[in-house]
């Protein structure tokens, strides 16, 4: 990955938009174009399950979805102070950079403003007792569903992916908002459900 950036879709001619393989089209700062890919139509196309459902087939193999969430990738992120969280990667949509400038808490809940759309923004802070996001220029936000919607997590930084080694510990730190924690490079990180996080700031 070497950049996030924020554009306007331009729509298809018919004969790429019936390919399934692209979703849009941009015209990037330099001014040339740029094709936008359509990861899922990729996936379809080369017959590729949703990783929805290949959870879903995991957790009935296994019979447990704590043990099956120990098997799945993960996102990395860094909080406030020393925190470290981690996001079951199917749940992600995707990720963004964003200007502190563009995020506002105005006439109540707090949003980040994009091309032409705002978008609700939740932190881990809002809900549980972690450490603030420091004050920084710009931040990380992890999109996910929300109640049929997208919504997005504020984090300081997207670290990395990772799988989890060993097993979650689904009692030490087990909350409303925190599925459990396991231990990542001698770190102890938080495992966030960041749907449930979002329907508790949202009261």
């Amino acid at each position: 990955l070497l950049d996030t950036m924020e554009t306007v879709v331009k729509p298809l001619p018919r004969h790429l938009a019936s390919s399934g393989c692209y979703s849009g089209a941009t015209v990037l700062g330099d001014g040339n174009p740029a094709l936008i890919l359509d990861i899922g139509g990729l996936a379809r196309r080369a017959r590729i399950p949703e990783r929805s459902e290949t959870a879903s087939r995991a957790r009935r193999a296994k019979g447990s979805a704590d043990d099956d969430i120990a098997r799945l990738p993960v996102l990395l992120a860094r909080g406030g102070g020393r925190d470290l969280f981690a996001v079951a990667l199917d749940e992600v949509v995707r990720i963004r950079r964003v200007p502190r400038s563009t995020i506002e808490t105005t006439g109540g809940p707090r949003v980040v403003r994009g091309v032409d759309s705002v978008l609700r923004a939740f932190q881990a802070d809002d809900v549980l007792p972690v450490a603030p996001l420091p004050d920084l220029e710009t931040f990380d936000i992890v999109l996910f569903r929300s109640g049929g919607s997208e919504a997005g997590l504020l984090v300081a930084e997207v670290l990395d992916i990772a799988n989890v080694k060993g097993e979650v510990d689904g009692t030490t730190h087990r909350r409303p908002g925190i599925r459990g924690s396991f231990v990542h490079q001698e770190r102890v990180v938080l495992l966030l459900d960041p749907a449930e996080i979002a329907r508790l700031a949202s009261g």
